[in-house]
């Protein structure tokens, strides 16, 4: 489970979606029932409250667009928070040190970013070498946190396909054991296992007939 977390959080991060599906509005009615995304309702006030007070203090550039979006576009904002708070529910679930690293990679990213835009932006050549030399080091941090995070990933692998052979070899050994246990089984049924035993009176209403051709 926490390789997929991971692959997850290493692919979208806890940066926030600004943009809606396509089929949203870009405004709601004043009397609109709270939205439903995906058959689930949109986060609680304490939800929102918890996710704001994170990204606060752990993603601020995250905090200030949210904020932002709530005032210019509160649909929008709504359907930006579900998401970011299903993210948020994935990352809490990462052990502490895969963590640090997200958090370190995503703080790298931020600053690769702005420093590329410094990078074209600046006219001065030493200026332009200057930022260059700190752009690489910059982006030299964050192959390095991948490659933690690849490290971290494979370890698990490594001690899920250890205990997948445990579990093989346990089963291997008790083979006579399950095989007659099996056996146990079976001679205790009176119709082959899977089979939908016949209805019963006061079982309710039969299941509608499939559609003719």
């Amino acid at each position: 489970m926490f390789r997929t977390l991971i692959a997850l959080m290493m692919t979208t991060g806890i940066a926030l979606a600004v943009e809606p599906p396509a089929t949203q509005p870009a405004t709601a009615p004043a009397t609109e029932q709270p939205p439903r995304r995906g058959g689930r309702p949109m986060v609680t006030p304490e939800q929102e409250q918890e996710l704001l007070a994170w990204l606060k203090e752990r993603r601020a550039e995250d905090f200030d667009r949210l904020t932002k979006l709530r005032d210019e576009n509160p649909n929008v904002y709504r359907w930006a928070m579900n998401r970011s708070w299903n993210l948020y529910q994935h990352y809490k679930m990462l052990p502490p040190e895969i963590q640090q690293a997200l958090d370190a990679q995503q703080k790298a990213r931020v600053r690769s970013w702005r420093l590329s835009r410094a990078y074209i932006s600046a006219q001065d050549e030493a200026q332009r070498q200057e930022i260059k030399t700190q752009l690489l080091a910059s982006l030299g941090e964050e192959f390095d946190l991948e490659q933690k995070l690849r490290e971290q990933r494979l370890e698990q692998m490594s001690e899920q396909l250890e205990r997948l052979r445990a579990e093989m070899a346990e089963r291997a050994a008790q083979r006579q054991a399950l095989v007659e246990a099996d056996m146990e089984r079976l001679l205790k049924l009176d119709r082959p296992p899977g089979e939908v035993p016949p209805r019963q009176r006061g079982d309710g209403p039969p299941p509608p007939e499939p559609p003719r051709e």
